[in-house]
């Protein structure tokens, strides 16, 4: 990375906002370390809660229904048991082979009828008392998430207003620092810090960069030395500066 046509106090002054925005940034990390990962964990719950309330409506509206279809086939049920009762007392009072049958047929339609009635009130009342113990314990489940919610949050807002007024005071730093370096450089920057540890920039040392340890070209460290321009390590990327510069 090179600035061309750059006065060696140019390079400097470059390289000392690089390195002030490099503290800052590891000042920012530090507060955001320090919320350990707070923020994340109130917008899991978030998700987790909505996820919650969202099955617990669905499998309320099935245990609805469950009951639902329990209730009018009891309803059925008694009916058919009604006719069964009715075909039986006929059969006394029948004076034909045909008036038999059809009376014979009768009950064996409301005996089926019956014990379908039966299994539908069986198969839905005990899915209607699952559903119920299930909705029971998703329900203490939700509570949980919503009480350990609240903590999280309030746990939050105590560091936010602990590290707020440091964080907004190091953003300002950092943007007026930003202000007198070239696009470009604060790009790479950027871009190298975010993939190496959240170090963008090191200094010489000895004959070697100071972030990887990679030997640096003799010509390179008379030019690093001498702020005639700003190079960036050819094995790490971080932009290399001389010690008396930054320190």
């Amino acid at each position: 990375m090179i600035i061309q046509d750059a006065t060696p106090e140019q390079v400097r002054s470059a390289l000392r906002a690089l390195s002030e925005i490099q503290e800052i940034d590891l000042e920012l990390a530090e507060i955001e370390e320090e919320r350990g990962g707070l923020p994340e964990q109130v917008q899991l719950l978030t998700e987790r809660i909505a996820e919650y309330e969202a099955f617990i409506v669905a499998k309320d509206k099935e245990r609805e229904v469950s009951e639902k279809v329990a209730g009018e086939s009891g309803h059925k049920l008694a009916v058919a048991r009604e006719k069964l009762t009715k075909y039986q007392e006929q059969l006394y009072s029948v004076t034909t082979t045909r008036e038999y049958d059809a009376i014979t047929t009768e009950q064996e339609t409301a005996k089926r009828e019956i014990n379908d009635f039966e299994a539908l009130i069986s198969t839905n009342t005990n899915r209607a008392i699952e559903l119920a113990q299930m909705l029971e314990d998703k329900q203490a489940e939700l509570e949980q998430l919503r009480k350990d919610k609240v903590s999280r949050e309030e746990e939050l807002e105590r560091k936010l207003r602990d590290t707020e007024g440091l964080e907004k005071e190091l953003l300002v730093r950092r943007g007026q620092a930003a202000k007198v370096l070239n696009p470009r450089l604060l790009a790479h920057y950027e871009r190298i810090r975010d993939a190496k540890d959240g170090r963008g920039i090191a200094t010489l040392v000895g004959e070697a960069c100071g972030g990887c340890f990679a030997l640096i070209p003799p010509q390179t460290q008379v030019i690093i030395k001498q702020s005639r321009d700003i190079y960036a390590c050819e094995a790490c990327g971080r932009f290399i500066a001389p010690d008396s510069v930054i320190n």
